[in-house]
């Protein structure tokens, strides 16, 4: 019999969805700085899950350094690292799936030291980072100061090293490959060597175990309060919240713009990396890639801006350049009017250069987002391409065809993610020109031009028209439908005859406004005529000649004619048979208005009238009947 475990593991497995069991585990080697600031475990890893279900996430926290070489090892999917130094070795050496890696976001350092500050950093070197290392380097020479360095080739132990490399009068030596700029304090004062003085001690360890190294300041016979560490800012402030450190405070930060290193000298750049299978062919590419449009996501990006609280965010977002709109574009427009923006795109990393030469896009989506009668998401096409001045500034200038949602948009650029903004809605409103109107047996032609010209979804011309010399108010005449492009139409309508005041309308209700009415018009639809007949006399030979009036003109030509019938009458008064027979069909000349026509009949009394028939042209129109004796 099975066990009952293997009975509740079978149902265990039954009960998993599938989508868990399909979930591959990705791999991030990452600094330490973003675990012990919190955010690996509070943002990144249960965001990254919820966002792409198809992955569970295993972040390994070590120094820059080592996470690159751990990578390198075919030990990672994706890196995450803050040394551009080490970083432009990663990827010159072919390891970088892409040719530059995306930016993620920054933090800052900041110079961390006991309250009891025996080299007096706070407040002889609170902006100036590279004068503070030098007051401690002094104060320790002296035995009064202890630095504690990463010293584990990690971002914050290569940042250190440069701004050593920035301090005067002090003995240094080079670390790291040659040509790094990177220094460190030296023994023996020959520049040369790997010997560090004794008041700098080397941890070895993570970012927040270094701030906890610190912070006991077990180093004899300094003093237990004279230690001093770089961190950032991040990792200090979560340690202090959560109480694991105590009786240590920030002593120098934000460097000043006159400082040796300037303003972004304490600044802590993180990007993030996908490893080249073509390198490390057991890399999971997808996974990494999708890792990386995680962190570059808006969701994330947004979600730096508060964390661990909007008052002391610890990291700030730069993955998107910042699109400053210069005002807002015209939100009412006639169909083939254009449409102008401006603006500026700036790097969110700070001091950053001007972005010129950055590509940009003026896009609108093919109509309003919740219009009854457009699309609930429309999509997005391209009006207007183009790219930032030397300044950043850029000016764009697009004709919608659609009333829609305009918004501009930044491509991938080097290290920065596509980016968008929301410019405001535009409204479009047809534009309607009727150049020509003619008319014809029950036809009426319009000609002229329509606009917008192109994205069309169900665009119609509506006629309307109202009688003249007759009862009636406005109605619809009919619909002439659009082709899906081109402004021009011409086109038929078929209209009841007589005389018209005749206007119309462009509608697309899904794509733009209803176009203002046109001037109305008047017309005269053929298709009435009149035929009266005035005289009829009684000739010799049994003949008989009916002469009368027409209305209009005949056209001419072989259908047009007037056509006399006629039926004679019985004994009783009864026509013979039901219908007026066909006794004589004459053609009509151009223009003539009378007639005349003339019929043998036989002897009796008759009943006759006469027929106006022009097909095509006119309504057939009858005379009254009159009934003549034929002797």
């Amino acid at each position: 019999m099975r066990s009952l475990t293997a009975v509740v593991a079978g149902l265990v497995a039954l009960a998993v969805p599938s989508a868990a069991l399909a979930q591959t585990q990705i791999v991030v080697q990452g600094t330490t700085d973003t675990r012990d600031a919190g955010l690996v475990d509070d943002v990144i890893v249960p965001g990254f899950q919820a966002a792409y279900p198809q992955y569970t996430l295993q972040y390994i926290a070590v120094g820059t350094g080592q996470a690159l070489t751990n990578a390198k090892a075919g030990q990672g999917d994706a890196v995450m690292t803050h040394s551009p130094s080490l970083e432009a070795d990663f990827v010159n050496e072919g390891y970088s799936y892409e040719p530059v890696g995306r930016a993620v976001m920054y933090s800052d350092y900041v110079l961390i030291g006991h309250d009891a500050d025996p080299a007096g950093v706070e407040a002889g070197a609170r902006h100036d980072a590279v004068h503070a290392l030098e007051l401690i380097a002094q104060a320790g020479a002296s035995g009064d100061a202890v630095f504690v360095s990463r010293g584990d080739n990690s971002g914050t132990h290569v940042q250190e090293n440069l701004m050593w490399a920035q301090t005067s009068g002090i003995p240094l030596h080079p670390i790291g490959a040659v040509g790094s700029g990177r220094m460190e304090p030296d023994q023996n004062g020959d520049g040369t060597g790997t010997d560090v003085p004794d008041w700098y001690k080397k941890a070895g360890v993570g970012q927040a175990a270094t701030v906890k190294v610190a912070e006991q300041c077990n180093f004899p016979p300094a003093t237990a309060d004279a230690c001093y560490d770089l961190a950032d800012r991040g990792t200090f402030n979560r340690q202090i919240n959560l109480g694991a450190i105590a009786g240590m405070k920030i002593v120098s930060d934000e460097n000043a713009p006159n400082a040796r290193g300037g303003t972004t000298l304490l600044l802590n750049p993180f990007n993030v990396y996908a490893v080249n299978p073509a390198k490390v062919p057991s890399v999971k590419l997808d996974g990494a890639l999708a890792f990386m449009d995680y962190v570059t996501s808006p969701a994330f990006q947004n979600a730096l801006t508060s964390y661990p609280n909007e008052q002391q965010p610890a990291f700030f977002p730069d993955a998107l350049p910042l699109i400053t709109p210069a005002g807002s574009p015209s939100s009412n427009i006639l169909a083939g009017e254009a449409v102008a923006v401006a603006g500026a795109l700036t790097n969110r990393f700070p001091s950053s250069p001007p972005l010129g030469s950055a590509p940009v896009a003026l896009d609108a989506s093919l109509g309003l987002p919740g219009s009854p009668f457009g699309p609930l998401n429309p999509p997005f096409q391209t009006l207007a391409q183009g790219a930032t001045g030397a300044n950043g500034v850029y000016n764009l200038t697009g004709r919608p065809n659609r009333s829609g949602t305009l918004r501009l948009s930044a491509p991938r650029n080097g290290p920065l993610s596509p980016t968008s903004v929301t410019l405001g809605d535009v409204h479009v409103q047809a534009v309607l020109n009727l150049n020509d109107l003619t008319t014809s047996y029950r036809r009426l032609r319009m000609r002229g031009t329509a606009r917008p010209s192109a994205d069309r979804d169900d665009a119609k011309l509506f006629v309307f028209g109202r009688p003249v010399g007759r009862s009636g108010g406005e109605r619809q005449l009919g619909t002439l439908a659009l082709p899906d492009s081109g402004a021009a139409f011409n086109d038929t309508l078929r209209v009841p005859p007589g005389r018209w005041r005749v206007r119309a309308e462009y509608r697309d209700p899904a794509a733009v406004e209803n176009s203002d009415s046109s001037p109305r018009f008047s017309v005269t639809v053929p298709g009435i005529s009149r035929v009266r007949l005035l005289n009829i006399d009684l000739l010799s030979g049994n003949r008989v000649r009916l002469e009368g009036t027409l209305s209009p003109a005949a056209r001419g030509g072989s259908r047009s004619r007037i056509v006399l019938r006629g039926r004679r009458l019985g004994t009783a008064g009864a026509a013979q048979g039901r219908k007026l027979r066909v006794l004589k069909r004459q053609r009509l000349r151009r223009g003539q208005t009378r007639f005349s026509i003339t019929r043998r009949l036989r002897p009796g009394r008759w009943r006759l009238r006469t027929s106006y028939v022009q097909p095509g042209t006119t309504d057939t129109s009858n005379s009254g009947v009159r009934t003549v004796s034929v002797r």
